[in-house]
């Protein structure tokens, strides 16, 4: 039968794996959501002909809609998008995003959106005419001419590839997560050993007894307890949702009180923990000192430079003063 820590990191374990496989379903979920535009994404732009953009009456029904027109004339219709840039509602700046242009494909002429000046030739996603530009180009040809002389159709030119490319990248964080963050844990569930914090437990001696001790003291005989972190007699625990880890006083070396600054535009606007908070993290420090008074208590940037510079003599040091008090 597992014992009690085994359980606790087994616990560790799925809980962080089935986080894992809720991301991987999330992701295959939104790919197979947008299958559509992944493959106008891989194998687009598709060419189409006047002919084809006929027959076309709603773009986001048709199959292929990352298309290439070849136009014989380019005209520019003098529409604009504009983009206007505020602060506090006052108006800081404005540019010009977008132009609209006209290009004949064939007998009629097709709206591209661009944000550049196009070409015969131009690329995109095929929308249908949004009702603003409907309405100006009707006001400016007239609603007739409009039907006659133009496609009912827009092309976007403006980045169809992004949020594809976007996509790729978010995926590749993923895999690279799975690989060196979810693999891990799931050879640790397989194999406890694995587990570096459960590596360094056993070393202390007998499992049983170690796990029985702890247990007793995580469930009746903790003094402090603050923010997934319990302090008990002979052990400390850190007990999240997503981490589990056990510490005995007797390897403790240093310990001290993080207080931390918060500034609002360089305005000091307090600290980043309350009066309760401030008491306790107190106690348990004093707790700690009677517990392990061989550690050194009090944080200095010369200790922390000791430390990581030689934490071997650190700890050496630190043993050598457990050592040296308890030969008294």
């Amino acid at each position: 039968m597992p014992t009690w820590i085994e359980r606790m990191f087994r616990r560790e374990c799925i809980r962080r794996l089935s986080a894992w496989a809720a991301v991987v379903l999330l992701t295959a979920l939104t790919l197979t959501a947008n299958l559509r535009y992944a493959r106008n994404f891989l194998y687009g732009p598709f060419p189409v002909t006047g002919h084809e953009l006929n027959k076309i009456t709603d773009p986001h029904s048709t199959e292929r809609y990352f298309v290439q027109v070849k136009g014989s004339k380019v005209v520019d219709t003098g529409l604009q998008e504009i983009e206007v840039q505020t602060r506090n509602g006052v108006e800081e700046n404005r540019k010009v995003s977008s132009g609209y242009y006209a290009l004949l494909v064939g007998d009629r002429y097709l709206i591209v959106k661009s944000s550049k000046p196009i070409s015969e030739t131009a690329s995109g996603e095929l929308v249908l005419l949004s009702g603003d530009i409907f309405d100006r180009m009707r006001s400016s040809v007239g609603s007739q001419r409009l039907h006659q002389d133009f496609y009912l159709l827009m092309l976007q030119a403006n980045g169809f590839r992004e949020n594809g490319f976007a996509a790729i990248g978010l995926a590749v964080v993923i895999l690279m997560g799975v690989l060196f963050f979810a693999r891990p844990v799931w050879l640790r569930l397989k194999d406890l050993s694995r587990h570096p914090a459960f590596q360094r437990i056993k070393s202390w001696g007998e499992i049983q007894s170690t796990s029985m001790e702890s247990e007793n003291e995580f469930k009746t005989s903790v003094r402090y307890k603050a923010s997934g972190f319990r302090v008990a007699d002979r052990y400390a625990f850190i007990n999240h949702f997503f981490t589990f880890n056990l510490f005995r006083f007797h390897d403790l070396a240093w310990a001290y009180k993080l207080v931390t600054q918060r500034r609002v535009n360089f305005i000091p606007v307090g600290k980043t923990y309350t009066a309760v908070l401030v008491f306790k993290v107190d106690d348990m420090l004093q707790y700690a000192a009677t517990r392990a008074p061989w550690a050194i208590f009090g944080y200095s940037d010369q200790l922390k430079a000791h430390l990581k510079k030689n934490p071997a003599e650190f700890y050496a040091q630190s043993e050598a003063r457990r050592d040296k008090l308890s030969a008294k």
